[in-house]
């Protein structure tokens, strides 16, 4: 009885020693990232004991072509981590499926720890990025704003407008909205002549993406960004904090409606 379970116990033993931590890592999602196309993101969950150090992703097609590779940036992975991936793709059709072979390394790519085949849509039937839009006043003016956030697609329709208010120390997130394919510009301005305090916006899109952000010096009279969704858009993802003597909002005082008026020099533009 006693070899039977000494025998037992060996056999055991080794069966949890064999195991792979690769079998307890988990790809949760790849798809483009829709402020940023030229990258893929990759969403990974790690329920082993390992860390796998120093770790970096390489995407190859099913043809065995290696299409990207991670610049290395973690010290680990632990638990969920997400990572962004430079590719060459080209033509890819929105909702179409596409096997890839995901290798995962160690060690800045000196040794070969994980191997995952995966068939994924990375760009959406829709073509539509779900952005988040945060807002934040970290100063401590005493100063409420009732500000304006306009967003306009590359013919100058507007596809967005929020009022919204930031006190002092104060956050407003909204909502996602989905925007289609396509470039935008965002302006955010307030009912008088300038913005009070210092004033941050970031568009996000969800977990593990590449976030917009600008930010406004208290006194600028506007905050003027540019969004890229799923576009690949030839401008420059730029802000350019406008003065007074260039820029406009009227009717002043305003209801339920703020103009702006923007010379063509106050973009940054490639």
């Amino acid at each position: 009885m006693k070899s039977f379970l000494l025998a037992l116990t060996v056999f055991t033993t080794l069966g949890l020693a064999a195991q792979s931590p690769c079998d307890e890592v988990s790809i949760l999602f790849v798809n483009f990232d829709p402020l940023d196309p030229t990258v893929i993101r990759v969403g990974v969950q790690n329920d082993s004991s390992e860390n796998f150090s120093y770790p970096g992703f390489r995407i190859y097609d099913d043809q065995g072509t290696l299409i990207g590779e991670e610049v290395v940036n973690f010290f680990g992975i632990a638990e969920m981590s997400y990572h962004g991936v430079s590719h060459n793709l080209e033509n890819i059709e929105p909702g179409e499926s596409i096997d890839l072979v995901l290798e995962l390394w160690t060690g800045f790519y000196q040794e070969l720890a994980c191997t995952f085949d995966v068939s994924t849509v990375l760009l959406p039937p829709t073509e539509c990025g779900e952005i988040t839009i945060y807002a934040y006043y970290p100063g401590d003016t005493q100063v409420t704003d009732n500000l304006q956030l306009t967003i306009t697609d590359a013919e100058g329709s507007e596809v967005e407008s929020i009022d919204f208010t930031l006190s002092p120390g104060s956050f407003y997130v909204y909502e996602p909205v989905c925007l289609s394919r396509g470039c935008y510009d965002v302006l955010v301005g307030t009912m008088d002549a300038a913005i009070s305090d210092d004033l941050t916006v970031t568009f996000s899109a969800d977990v593990g993406g590449q976030p917009v952000t600008g930010t406004a010096m208290g006194g600028d009279a506007v905050l003027a960004m540019q969004l890229d969704v799923y576009q690949g858009c030839d401008t420059t993802t730029g802000i350019e904090h406008l003065s007074n003597d260039t820029f406009a909002l009227y009717p002043n005082p305003a209801s339920n409606q703020l103009n702006f008026s923007v010379p063509l020099t106050g973009i940054i533009t490639d």
